[in-house]
Parts: C-alpha cells; structure tokens; sequence
C-alpha cells in the first residue's frame, strides 16, 4: 500500500487540498482599496472556474496571467482572492453564464477527477477557489431578512445590504465530518457504499451533529454504521474537502469488539483487513483503496506503517 508517484503526492504537505505556504492576508482583506490593487496587479494570477468545473487545458490548471485576465469581460466574473504566494496575489474567478474561454468540454474537469494529477500546489488552490464558489452561489440572499448580500473581504464574506439587519457578515460555511480507522489487533474496518466503483472500501466516516464533539461524533458514527464500540481515540489530522463543502477531520481508534452490524443503509458490507489481505487484494484487483488525494488513503497508510498505534 505504497504512496502514489503521481506528482501529487510528491510534496511536503500535511494532506492533499493544503498549501501550507499560502499567505491568505487575512489581516488585510476587508481593506477594499488593498484587495483593487491586488487584483489590478501585474503579477496576478488566476484558476477560473465555471459551475463546479475548472479550466484544465493540456489535463493542468489553466492559469491565466495578467494579459489573460484582461481579455475576460469584468461585469461576467466574480473573483476571490486566494492569498499571496512569493509576493504575488492569486485569485479564483467565477465565470458567469455567457463567458467562455474554451468550448472544448474536455478542457473543463472536476477536482476530483483531476487532483491526482495536478501539482499539489495547484490542486489546493484549485480546491480553495472551489469551496469559495460553492458558497457563493448558494449564499447570494441574507437569511435573516431576505436583502441581497454583498461581497467583502475579497471574497471571503458576504454582507447584508440592510443596514437594520442583525445578520451583518456571513463566512463561508464548512461542514466538518469525522474519518476514522477502527483497527483491533491487526486488522482494520473497512466499510463501502452502494455506489462505489466495485471492490473499494474506505474508513468509516460522517457529519457532525449539533452540539456534538468530535469525539462523540466517531463513537456515534462508528456505532451507527457498523455496530463497534471504540476507544482510544486519537487525532490524525485535518483536510478541507470541498465536495462542496466539507472539512475531513481524521481519527485513529480502537476496539475490543468483532461483530459488526450494519444499523442503517449508509454501508452495503463492513469487514475486517489484515495489512496481508489488503496488499493480496491491490494486487489481484478485488480491493480497491481511496484516491491518493484523500485523508483517507492517508490514514490507511498511517496504521498500514503502524503510525496508528494508541500509545
């Protein structure tokens, strides 16, 4: 269960979907004449979207530099400043409806389908613009009162338009979900859902709830989904996931019990692996593991190099 070679998973990075070296500005964002000048540099750069798709010509990010920029009609896209990498400020820009760049449909392509093959540093941008979007598509009317919202922070808020509104500044949202690997001696859980591709399995996973910690929130899903009780509960890490919206938060735990039972429809079939079963199964086909880009095949690789252990 070796890391992949695609040029993905060749990076220093936490996870997949991180740039840890983006410098977000956030101190600066509601400074309206700072984020013009941002956007009005020389050196600007930016990954332009269209619904949930972005431009990847040639199967990479299609960046467009200043003199590209220039050639799209400014009333026809909504931007996002994403942050400054070495000095220079990069965007996401959304392209409204009667905008094109390309019409060649194969140069437009989802993250998911594409991450693993992008740079990480362009596969984390590409995933910040994205969840960006998402948000402002869904979030366009004030829920408090109804009034149009407004763009600030270079994107990073929404404002109420009536002054007399308690409901002044809305953020993006993220939903946080838990991930876990559940192992007793050496086996792990593993779980699959109806509409995976054939053979594959991953951790055990789900949404938190109102009120609930994280912690409260593996036990209950674990127990929900597959009928185990656990312990020894440990933090992994993190992962933004923006299928739309999503932040991945990664457990390894522990338990005593054997049977599983599945309590609800989320999972079609729930087994226990040994490290042996899982690389016969890679290798003759009957098993396949999470994408490369996900938290999940990450902690896979964790407890397979006994990283998961409980101390």
């Amino acid at each position: 269960m070796a890391r992949s070679d695609s040029p993905a998973s060749q990076q220093p990075f936490d996870n997949l979907l991180v740039h840890p070296e983006l410098d977000r500005a956030s101190q600066r964002r509601d400074d309206d004449a700072w984020a013009e000048d941002q956007w009005r540099s020389l050196h600007r750069r930016a990954i332009v979207l269209a619904g949930d798709l972005g431009w990847t010509p040639g199967g990479q990010a299609g960046w467009l530099d200043d003199s590209g920029l220039r050639d799209i009609e400014p009333e026809l896209v909504t931007k996002w400043f994403l942050g400054l990498l070495d000095g220079a400020p990069y965007f996401a820009v959304l392209l409204e409806q009667g905008e094109t760049l390309d019409a060649d449909e194969t140069h437009w392509q989802g993250l998911r389908g594409i991450a693993s093959t992008l740079p990480a540093e362009d596969a984390a941008l590409f995933a910040h613009g994205l969840a960006l979007a998402h948000w402002y598509r869904l979030h366009r009317y004030c829920g408090g009162c109804g009034e149009a919202l407004v763009v600030s922070a270079a994107g990073h808020a929404h404002r109420c338009r009536n002054h007399a509104c308690d409901n002044d500044t809305v953020f993006p949202r993220v939903d946080p979900a838990v991930i876990v690997t559940v192992s007793r001696g050496e086996e792990v859980l593993l779980g699959r859902q109806p509409h995976w591709p054939e053979g594959m399995y991953s951790c055990v996973a789900g949404f938190l709830e109102a009120g609930e910690s994280l912690e409260q929130a593996v036990r209950r899903e674990v127990m929900e989904e597959v009928g185990v009780k656990v312990h020894a509960i440990r933090y992994a890490s993190s992962q933004p996931w923006p299928f739309p919206q999503s932040l991945m938060v990664g457990f390894h735990c522990t338990t005593r019990e054997q049977d599983i039972t599945l309590h609800d429809d989320e999972l079609e079939d729930a087994r226990w692996f040994t490290r042996e079963q899982i690389d016969q199964g890679i290798e003759d086909g009957s098993l396949v593991l999470p994408s490369a880009i996900s938290i999940s095949r990450r902690l896979l690789e964790e407890w397979r190099d006994g990283l998961a252990k409980a101390e």
